[in-house]
Parts: C-alpha cells; sequence; structure tokens
C-alpha cells in the first residue's frame, strides 16, 4: 500500500500545480500580469499557462493509474476505484485545459493580426495547433501517417 500512497501523493501535487497554473492563467488573462504587455502578449501568456494546467493534469491522471494499479494488487478495491475516478477527472481537466488554452492563442492571434506582427501570430497559431493536436491524438506525439 506504501506505494500506492505515494503514487497518490503525487498525483495530488500534480493536481495542485495545474490548479495553480490555471488560476495564474486567469489573472493574466485578466490583465494582473503586468501594464507593460499588449492585449495580445496577455492572452498569449494565459494560453501558456493553460497549456501547463494540461501538462500537469495529465502527469497526475498518469499518477492516478499507477495508484489505482497498485491499490488493486494489495486488494484495496475501494481505493482503486477513487484512484480511477480521479484519474479519469484528471484527464478531462487535461482536454479542457487544452481546449482553453486553443481558444486563447487563437484570441492572442487576433489581437497579433490588428497590430500586423506576422512573427507573433504565427507563434500563437503554433501553439493552437499544438494544443489540438494533443486533444486529437492524447499526449503522446502525434505520428506523420504519410511516411
Amino acid at each position: 500500500m506504501q506505494t500506492a500512497e505515494q503514487w497518490e501523493q503525487i498525483a495530488k501535487i500534480r493536481q495542485q500545480i495545474a490548479i495553480n497554473h490555471e488560476v495564474q492563467s486567469g489573472n493574466i488573462a485578466n490583465g494582473n500580469r503586468s501594464n507593460s504587455l499588449d492585449a495580445g502578449d496577455l492572452l498569449d501568456l494565459a494560453g501558456d499557462e493553460k497549456f501547463l494546467a494540461a501538462e500537469n493534469y495529465h502527469k497526475a491522471s498518469q499518477e492516478w493509474d499507477k495508484a489505482a494499479t497498485a491499490y488493486t494488487s494489495a486488494g484495496a478495491s475501494d481505493e482503486a476505484k477513487i484512484a480511477r475516478d480521479n484519474m479519469k477527472a484528471a484527464s478531462a481537466a487535461a482536454k479542457r485545459a487544452l481546449t482553453d488554452g486553443v481558444y486563447l492563442h487563437m484570441k492572442a492571434k487576433e489581437q497579433y493580426e490588428g497590430t500586423n506582427n506576422l512573427i507573433k501570430q504565427l507563434d500563437a497559431l503554433e501553439k493552437a495547433a499544438r494544443n489540438l493536436e494533443r486533444l486529437s491524438c492524447g499526449f503522446a506525439q502525434c505520428v506523420n501517417s504519410l511516411f
């Protein structure tokens, strides 16, 4: 049971990190970051925080899965069910954070269009595409099926 409890503790820490990134994203999107940044930069940074949240939610889901497996091996079926439920919730939170990040990066791109900043437009589009790829392929790297 010690191993399962360790995986559970790691998962809880990862979830807290993810939640903190989401809070930070909201603070940035509401302009609480810096007066020196324009709207596009604030939206882009908020999208970056959503991506970091998604990464940590995903890692938490992996740790919950390890905890569930360890609890099952130890015969602790109630704890295993709770861990599996937490794994599903963390996975759903990762997907939601990625979706929110796409929205924020696309809004940033719109702001950059208004200032004719092509470099920042491309950067925001790359980040939106990365999030969409993660949503469609999971967190594993998408493999180019053309080759």
